[in-house]
């Protein structure tokens, strides 16, 4: 799902999206299956760098509407151009490194975002009943 508004570049997610996310999510709920959610921008802090500025600017609407949906099993965010894992207080999350540049890993840095020229990297989610596998490729 992607974090902007229609027609803007804004890192705002729109009403319209978060409608449509909170239908959708109630109907996979009812339907008792198992959701996932993948979103451009975090909603999680990584303590690396600028990237923890770079929040949707609505991001609170989107958190309180994924705490009303207890069948998220994980939350997958791309934004960040770095392989990051954890726990927020929604439920694990994952990220992806980005298929054009990477940016650098600076924990708690006072410097702005650097983005390097690493290799480009991608990675495959395969799905199962009882099971997700992250395979991250460089």
């Amino acid at each position: 799902m992607d974090t902007k508004n229609v027609g803007e570049t804004r890192r705002k997610l729109c009403e319209g999206r978060l409608g449509w996310l909170h239908n959708r999510l109630t109907v996979s709920h009812t339907a008792q299956e198992t959701g996932y959610l993948f979103i451009h921008h975090s909603l999680t802090r990584a303590d690396v760098s600028d990237n923890d500025k770079i929040h949707p600017t609505n991001a609170h609407a989107l958190r309180a509407l994924v705490h009303l949906f207890s069948h998220i099993h994980n939350m997958f965010f791309g934004r960040l151009h770095l392989i990051c894992h954890g726990l927020s207080s929604r439920g694990p999350f994952s990220t992806v490194k980005r298929t054009a540049h990477q940016t650098t890993l600076l924990m708690q840095s006072k410097q702005p975002l650097i983005v390097g020229t690493k290799n480009a990297a991608h990675t495959v989610y395969l799905f199962e009943k009882d099971q997700v596998a992250i395979h991250d490729h460089f």
